[in-house]
């Protein structure tokens, strides 16, 4: 069965210092077999599709949503990467970058449990320069072409 999984990069410039910082949050999920917490992980807002006739745009809108509280104007595909394993035969990750000026809603301020039961603490900004240095090694790749796509690196 074909699957995806879709994470968005939201950047801005920062009010104070001018750097372009990145939304992250940390995130923390049980397996589901062992029910054992995974570590606290930083990570961009983002998860897998919700149902067979989900689109990739519908996942990159709800799961922005539901993590963050914000919906937007205008996203760019900076990333794609197919993954095949025999759990999944073909899975689909994507990668979106999307400008916080083009964003609305008010940002969501408190800690959430989502209904599958992952644990999110508040989003926050973090500076670029600093962020790849935390961030979740899933999300290495995307921080790097939204790094390029930035003209940071």
């Amino acid at each position: 069965m074909l699957t995806h999984n879709v994470c968005t990069v939201i950047w801005r410039r920062s009010p104070t210092t001018g750097e372009i910082e990145m939304l992250v949050m940390e995130a923390r999920s049980k397996h589901p077999k062992t029910g054992v917490w995974t570590e606290w992980r930083v990570k961009f807002p983002g998860g897998g599709q919700d149902g067979p006739n989900e689109s990739i745009e519908g996942t990159r809108d709800r799961e922005v949503w539901q993590e963050t509280n914000l919906a937007f104007l205008r996203s760019k595909l900076i990333w794609r990467k197919v993954v095949q394993n025999p759990e999944e035969p073909e899975h689909h990750k994507y990668g979106y970058l999307v400008n916080f000026e083009d964003c609305y809603g008010e940002l969501r301020n408190v800690p959430k449990t989502e209904p599958d039961g992952d644990e999110l603490r508040v989003p926050d900004w973090v500076p670029a320069a600093t962020l790849g240095r935390s961030l979740f090694s899933s999300h290495q790749s995307l921080f790097v072409a939204a790094g390029r796509e930035l003209g940071l690196f």
